[in-house]
């Protein structure tokens, strides 16, 4: 590995990363009023972009997130604070991952680029290319943001070694993980974002 104190700082941020967000519903749910829920979910937010900007300089120390760099572990962390990032850092990951898949998509977690893909085409209000994204109606129902191309959607992703799309599951905090759905993805748990339900998503990735 090239970059050993790297790779241990990435993991470190991870397991701060994945021990606050695990545990954001559980404070929020114990805080007296919505002023301190609001307050803490915002400081939440400023953890990941802090995170997320960090993970920007080492990228730009190492180069490429390969396996040969920083090991497979913190390659993949770099793919979560990808996704916590602003939609402008999100380009920038992304046309790195590009690249290195170009080069050898075997280097690198090349599972990170749907999703990463996929969350900046539904902040351009653009459908989706690999369906890695489902969200939460304002009635409170699952349901799969459009994909550009549903037919062919499972072969595309098995390129990136995705397995093709099934409905969503949900690991409730402090619980075990249930289904919510069983089995695969049709083309009719589709649904396109209402202005509402588009804001919330955009709430954190759009620089204001």
């Amino acid at each position: 590995m090239k970059y050993p104190h790297y790779s241990r700082e990435l993991l470190k941020m991870l397991e701060e990363d994945q021990r606050q967000i695990r545990n954001q519903a559980h404070i929020e749910q114990s805080l007296p009023t919505e002023a301190e829920r609001q307050a803490h979910a915002k400081k939440v937010t400023r953890d990941c972009h802090r995170r997320a900007a960090r993970m920007l300089k080492i990228l730009d120390a190492i180069g490429a997130p390969t396996f040969d760099n920083i090991g497979p572990e913190a390659a993949e962390a770099v793919s979560v604070f990808a996704l916590h990032s602003y939609l402008d850092e999100m380009k920038h990951v992304l046309a790195v991952y590009e690249k290195q898949f170009a080069i050898d998509p075997a280097s690198f977690y090349k599972q990170a680029i749907p999703p990463l893909t996929d969350r900046i085409m539904i902040a351009e209000r653009r459908r989706q290319k690999f369906g890695t994204n489902w969200s939460i109606s304002t009635e409170g129902r699952w349901f799969l943001i459009p994909v550009d191309d549903f037919a062919n959607v499972n072969a595309l992703r098995a390129q990136y070694g995705l397995e093709p799309i099934r409905k969503p599951r949900c690991l409730a905090i402090g619980m075990e993980e249930y289904p919510l759905g069983k089995g695969p993805a049709g083309a009719s748990d589709q649904k396109a974002l209402t202005d509402e339900e588009y804001a919330e998503y955009t709430a954190d990735l759009i620089r204001r």
